[in-house]
């Protein structure tokens, strides 16, 4: 396999942060304001806005869910007049009256207040607002806050320098994803072990090292976990016993049937990402759901203000859903090659458990096109003493030779082991980064289907 370029930054910088945002907010602002079937009585709550007290506005329940919800806009710094300035589209940062100092969207007034305008005007029974009949003025309310929290998170969550701009740098380090000339890059380096795993008709999981000629298996438990790692104080000779399964191993051919697994030592992964990228790869996928969903929210508005399906707005709109929410069948190098690690890492342990039966095994087939050094996976085990009259041989017929299984170890400083959040550092944050990318933060791996509101790291990948 070859080494992945992961171009997602650039991806991104050109297919989100730098669509025409502007334009299609100034044709928001003139589209609703110039089909507008009346005015917003003028009243004392109107008045309050129109002298921007904002915060009396947002706490006075006599005032209509449109005024309030046009006041909590005022507060995060989303008016009008400040898209029709001068420059204003060289800086949506400073456009939309973010701080500086404001670079975490989960605590910034800016969600708060964008929030509290959504539920105003619509988010309270939900984004499909089913029951709820809304004012048409609460409808495009909530369609400007809904667009205006997309932009704000786009620009806090990213826009660490706080400059109004989105650069390639700041996009690899908020996905802590690494070119692959970083220094120590490294390579997937799959092996294949000397022994293998052996499951007779008593199935007792057995080890046998055709190469060294020894065995092992625990023959006092009832308990057999199935880890595949060889353990070098507790092997015998095969031809001795052959692991309990010949009751002494004949002279001649010694033929048993049973489940083969193929031993893979994960040697080493590529550094992907940054050292400590696990503890945040959950951001990605939660601010590109949250991107999403806010479109979705927008699209839902368009539908009830009867907006035409041929509109420039939607059509903007829909490409940019499409292109995140894309279902991640793209066929492209990327999204190829983290495929086959993806597989890996979805039936591998992380924890130490109690049985790896049903942990850490894969198809064979889908280990080779997942290493960089290309192992040659056997389809055979024998070990013979020799080729006389008076030599022993044991085959082992592999009643699965047609579909075998690889059963994965993984690399450590104390030697191999049979989960990966005790391996080497490099196996242990590639895996522990990828898994977290797969999953939302409730542990559940996040589908890959197109449509559902919900972006998938295949997805993330495979956009356009």
């Amino acid at each position: 396999m070859k080494q992945s370029n992961f171009s997602v930054s650039r991806v991104w910088g050109k297919k989100l942060l730098n669509r025409p945002w502007y334009l299609l907010l100034i044709a928001s602002i003139l589209l609703f304001t110039a089909c507008k079937e009346e005015e917003v009585a003028s009243n004392e709550c109107q008045q309050e806005l129109d002298t921007k007290n904002f915060q009396q506005v947002a706490d006075n329940l006599e005032c209509s869910t449109y005024q309030r919800a046009s006041a909590n806009l005022g507060l995060a710094g989303f008016l009008f007049t400040n898209f029709l300035e001068d420059g204003a589209s060289d800086n949506f940062r400073h456009t939309l009256r973010i701080p500086d100092d404001v670079q975490d969207w989960q605590t910034s007034q800016q969600k708060k207040y964008y929030d509290q305008a959504k539920q105003l005007t619509g988010d309270s029974s939900g984004d499909m607002y089913e029951g709820q009949t809304r004012p048409k003025e609460d409808t495009e309310i909530h369609y400007f806050a809904s667009l205006a929290s997309l932009l704000a998170q786009t620009y806090i969550e990213l826009d660490t320098s706080a400059n109004g701009k989105v650069e390639e740098s700041e996009i690899q380090s908020f996905t802590k994803i690494q070119p692959k000339t970083t220094t120590g890059y490294g390579e997937n380096k799959l092996v294949v072990a000397d022994w293998f795993q052996f499951v007779a008709a008593d199935n007792i999981p057995r080890l046998f090292n055709v190469v060294t000629g020894k065995c092992q298996y625990d023959d006092s438990s009832s308990d057999y976990d199935f880890n595949g790692v060889w353990s070098a104080d507790s092997s015998a000779d095969i031809l001795d016993t052959a692991c309990g399964l010949f009751s002494p191993v004949q002279v001649g051919l010694n033929n048993v049937s049973g489940q083969c697994n193929v031993i893979i030592k994960v040697e080493s992964l590529q550094q992907m990402f940054v050292e400590g990228a696990a503890d945040s790869s959950g951001d990605v996928t939660d601010f590109l759901t949250g991107f999403v969903q806010n479109i979705t929210g927008i699209v839902h508005d368009l539908d009830s203000l009867k907006i035409p399906a041929d509109n420039e707005l939607r059509s903007s709109l829909n490409e940019i859903q499409g292109d995140l929410d894309n279902g991640g069948k793209c066929n492209t190098e990327d999204s190829q090659e983290t495929d086959q690690i993806l597989k890996l890492v979805s039936v591998s342990s992380k924890d130490t458990a109690n049985s790896y039966k049903e942990l850490n095994t894969l198809k064979t087939t889908d280990v080779l096109s997942s290493s960089d050094n290309n192992p040659t996976i056997p389809t055979t085990f024998l070990y013979s003493s020799g080729s006389g009259p008076g030599d022993k041989t044991v085959v082992f017929s592999c009643n699965n030779a047609d579909a075998m299984d690889a059963r994965l170890i993984f690399n450590s400083a104390s030697g191999y082991i049979a989960n990966y959040g005790d391996a080497s550092n490099d196996i242990k944050n590639t895996f522990s980064t990828l898994d977290n990318m797969i999953k939302d933060k409730d542990g559940q791996i996040i589908p890959t289907k197109a449509g559902d509101n919900k972006i998938s790291f295949e997805e993330l990948l495979c956009m356009k």
